[in-house]
């Protein structure tokens, strides 16, 4: 009798309809601008390329995150926006998209790109961004005073002048003229 018991309460484990297990739910890390300490994600910057497009310059702590992307949400639209690390600080990330105007509220998902799961989000306006001035080679170098050659006859210490085509005498100031306003 016991060991018909048994039998028919290990048959009911083993046998039982099995109930779905919960799976549990990772909530998303919130970040937002940087502060004076970087220990946890944030976004140092926002900036533009010589092209116009949204640059978002991340602080991510060593070993926290798996390679990601951004996914910008805003009223109009959502974008896709690729990240690479600085070889230089390797916690700074750069991730590049579509222009974001300034004044414009929206939100940024950082995404896992193995499994595209949310890792953490953000909600923000852009106040300000930083302008890059591309520096190009061929125009620095243009802008340095030329060396004579050997086939020129110019004094190597002779100091480089500036000619003036146009030789009209500019007119002096007279008495009346004030840089201001004269009010009776």
């Amino acid at each position: 009798m016991i060991c018909l018991f048994l039998l028919a309460g290990l048959g009911w484990t083993v046998f039982r309809p099995q109930e779905d297990a919960p799976t549990p739910t990772m909530q998303p890390d919130a970040f937002n601008y940087c502060g004076a300490q970087l220990t946890s994600l944030c976004v140092v910057s926002f900036g533009r390329d010589a092209f116009g497009n949204t640059i978002i310059n991340m602080h991510v702590p060593p070993r926290t995150y798996p390679n990601f992307y951004l996914k910008v949400i805003r009223v109009s639209r959502e974008g896709r926006y690729e990240c690479e690390v600085n070889e230089a600080v390797k916690t700074s990330i750069y991730c590049s998209g579509d222009a974001i105007n300034l004044g414009e509220g929206f939100e940024i998902q950082l995404l896992a790109e193995q499994d595209d799961r949310v890792l953490a989000q953000g909600t923000f306006t852009l106040t300000a961004f930083l302008v890059t001035t591309p520096v190009v080679e061929d125009a620095v170098s243009e802008t340095r005073t030329p060396r004579p050659t050997s086939e020129s006859n110019v004094d190597e210490t002779a100091t480089p002048r500036t000619v003036i085509e146009d030789e009209t005498p500019s007119p002096t100031p007279s008495s009346t003229d004030s840089s201001y306003p004269n009010y009776p």
